[in-house]
């Protein structure tokens, strides 16, 4: 943002805490509304990583500090908000016996794409100079994970 766009490091900072407020929000109100309403997390796991790669392809294409402040808290939310209903999912596919391991190592896979995004990111950003480039690249991450989800049983009782 800072230099295809020449916004300024404080504002672009500002920006992304409201990235960061809108992940602080999703992840309780995510798994609640999943909880409340009985959406079965399979369906919710897809929406959040469909809405997740569609918003970072919208965040690709704005190029004004308005539209990132309005896109930016979205990202936030669709990024991190999926995160508690995959755990509830995993939870119970592996069932109480595994639960603790099975979220352990959903988080360890996850925290290695954390590791590796950045690094994919800074070579391709380094040899293209292309922020929508980088971003489609990160929308293929949750599509990758939203294609897995149509292969999760769907019949998966609640303990």
């Amino acid at each position: 943002m800072t230099r295809q766009y020449g916004i300024s490091p404080i504002v672009a900072g500002s920006i992304i805490a409201s990235f960061g407020i809108g992940a602080v929000i999703a992840k309780p109100t995510l798994g609640w509304i999943s909880d409340l309403l009985g959406v079965p997390r399979r369906k919710m796991s897809i929406a959040c990583l469909f809405a997740f790669a569609a918003t970072l392809l919208v965040f690709g294409m704005c190029s004004t500090t308005t539209q990132f402040y309005i896109v930016a808290p979205i990202l936030g939310a669709f990024s991190y908000g999926y995160l508690p209903v995959l755990m509830a999912q995993v939870s119970d596919v592996s069932g109480k016996r595994f639960a603790g391991a099975s979220a352990g190592w959903t988080n360890a896979i996850w925290q290695t794409g954390s590791a590796v995004s950045p690094l994919a990111v800074g070579h391709l950003y380094g040899s293209t100079h292309s922020f929508t480039l980088v971003l489609a690249l990160l929308a293929i991450e949750p599509v990758i994970g939203m294609v897995a989800m149509l292969f999760v049983s769907r019949h998966i009782a609640r303990e």
